[in-house]
């Protein structure tokens, strides 16, 4: 399942947020997926681990926290900044987000423009009785969204999906606690 829910208008403040308050903070991406990019996780950082671990990330006033769930318009526990770098264009290859996400994400394309790809293997959110394996090698996304500044979209991240390539773009993933995992 995979939905551009809403856009949320003039980003110019969450970006001159990010800017200021966020960048000096960011440090290279540990994924092999995102070699290059830049991230940061707002509060709490799951370990990206089977056995999963917090430890602290970028201490936000909840205020922001706040306001961040009321641009999505959505409840979350977990909240990473990527942003793309500024002389090399970055994207994120095909993956499925690690063992300490629930199945339902929304990601917010702060600026910047880039196509998100994605491979519907299971067609809700949560387990499924029908899933379809696909190979991003041979097979073609089964959705593609070409997102703007602005651009909410919920996806199951358990499904394969990727972001092509964009420079000096800033993003912002959620994702709730899966339930089965222990902290």
């Amino acid at each position: 399942m995979i939905a551009l829910t809403h856009n949320i208008g003039d980003t110019s403040n969450l970006r001159g947020w990010l800017e200021t308050h966020v960048r000096n903070n960011l440090r290279p991406d540990v994924s092999n997926y995102a070699k290059g990019r830049l991230r940061v996780w707002l509060d709490d950082e799951p370990s990206l681990t089977a056995d999963v671990r917090i430890s602290q990330g970028l201490r936000i006033p909840a205020g922001i926290r706040l306001r961040l769930r009321d641009l999505i318009k959505w409840d979350f526990d977990y909240a990473l900044v990527t942003y793309s770098g500024d002389s090399e264009a970055i994207g994120i290859k095909p993956h499925r987000d690690a063992r300490f996400a629930d199945y339902e994400a929304v990601g917010l394309n702060v600026n910047g423009t880039c196509r998100f790809d994605y491979w519907a293997g299971r067609l809700g959110f949560g387990k499924s009785p029908t899933e379809t394996e696909y190979d991003p090698r041979y097979d073609a996304p089964t959705d593609s969204l070409n997102l703007v500044p602005g651009d909410v979209v919920k996806f199951n991240c358990k499904n394969l999906h990727s972001a092509t390539p964009s420079k000096k773009r800033w993003n912002i993933n959620f994702w709730r606690k899966a339930p089965k995992v222990r902290l």
